[in-house]
């Protein structure tokens, strides 16, 4: 199997969405494909899990009960330990400004609530499989040097 291909495989996912129904929908979704999924409920926990857990991707919803999304987004930008980490806003709060402020906060895609599976799961797909080549570009990169 190709590496990067493994990596998706194996990938890591953080749902970050203070409405269990929601991370439920998003969680059946994402185990369809056998990815380990991990859940917070707020902003101040997505920044803490996602620093320690290093997930492959996290979804984030923007309505937080803590830490408004758009923030969240934006410091997982700034910091070194997570700035690498593909940002996929999954949230009912979207129309254009929201999508807008979403994507210069550094989210890498969206996609409004309800969603189709489907949509999501290639979404989803994409961005890890744009992740994974990075930071096998990357390793290489370094080999060379």
């Amino acid at each position: 199997m190709n590496p990067i291909h493994h990596r998706i495989k194996d990938s890591t996912i953080l749902i970050v969405d203070d409405d269990p129904v929601g991370r439920r929908a998003i969680r059946r979704w994402l185990q369809r494909e056998e990815w380990d999924v991990q859940e917070v409920d707020c902003g101040k926990d997505a920044l803490t899990k996602a620093a320690h857990l290093r997930p492959d991707l996290v979804l984030l919803d923007l309505m937080l009960p803590d830490i408004h999304g758009h923030e969240v987004c934006h410091r997982l930008n700034q910091d070194p330990r997570t700035k690498d980490i593909p940002i996929f806003v999954v949230t009912g709060a979207i129309n254009e400004q929201s999508q807008l402020n979403a994507l210069h906060a550094g989210a890498d895609d969206w996609i409004q609530k309800p969603f189709n599976g489907h949509v999501l799961l290639a979404r989803v797909r994409n961005l890890l499989m744009r992740h994974h080549t990075e930071q096998e570009n990357r390793r290489l990169a370094a080999e060379l040097a």
